[in-house]
């Protein structure tokens, strides 16, 4: 069942990015100013898709992806909590990792857990030890401080708003502008929606000034035979 979502999040993502640069090469003839505008806006869509997409992979895939010593684009996170170190452990949900930072707020470790592609939340137990509730499938992960699976089951029958969590914060980590896009869905979404909506206009005027040239007398005598 992961392979098959993986399949289909590669198909839709793969297909949405193509078919943005293709709107590159439809329009026969357009000036160097629009070209550049068009081209800008192909630019935003497909990084939008790809930091959507790629979140979304991310969550599916993280088993296969390789180990815990890369560090995801986190942005503003929520639900942070605090270790007896002083280090943080900071959720992404969109990602569906788990990092930790020092001090400093400098990368240390992730990892990923199996959330199922949903919203999770964590809490720091004794030992340090890492207790993780996802929503989707009432799933419970306790992890060891350097990442390591201790425990996975089940927290039914109660539910996951009435779970308990740790004290927390919010956090926003050292994060270079450019990849702002995937630290979060809704910033490549904004991304996405901005140049498909100026792709469509681009195209409208395209289309309304080529139906004009074809309407004017200019034209029409152009293309009507002269008379003797």
């Amino acid at each position: 069942m992961r392979a098959l979502f993986i399949c289909l999040v590669l198909l839709v993502g793969g297909g949405f990015v193509f078919a943005a640069i293709m709107a590159l090469f439809t329009p026969p003839r357009e000036r160097s100013a629009r070209r550049l505008l068009r081209a800008l806006c192909v630019c935003l869509t497909v990084y939008g898709a790809l930091a959507f997409f790629g979140q979304m992979l991310s969550a599916i895939a993280g088993p296969w992806l390789p180990g815990d010593s890369w560090e995801w684009p986190m942005g503003y996170v929520g639900g942070v909590v605090t270790d007896s170190a002083g280090r943080y452990i900071a959720p992404h949900c969109p990602s569906g990792r788990i990092q930790v930072y020092d001090r400093d707020r400098k990368f240390v470790r992730g990892w990923f857990v199996d959330a199922g592609g949903g919203i999770f939340k964590l809490r720091v137990i004794e030992d340090d030890k890492i207790e993780v509730f996802t929503a989707r499938r009432q799933r419970r992960f306790l992890f060891a401080p350097d990442g390591t699976l201790l425990e996975r089951g089940s927290y039914r029958p109660r539910s996951y708003p009435d779970l308990p969590s740790g004290p927390s914060s919010a956090m926003v980590f050292d994060t270079p502008w450019v990849l702002w896009p995937f630290s979060h869905p809704f910033i490549a979404w904004a991304l996405m929606f901005i140049g498909l909506v100026a792709l469509i206009a681009l195209d409208r005027k395209n289309k309304a000034r080529s139906t004009a040239a074809k309407q004017s007398p200019g034209a029409d005598a152009t293309d009507r035979p002269a008379r003797r």
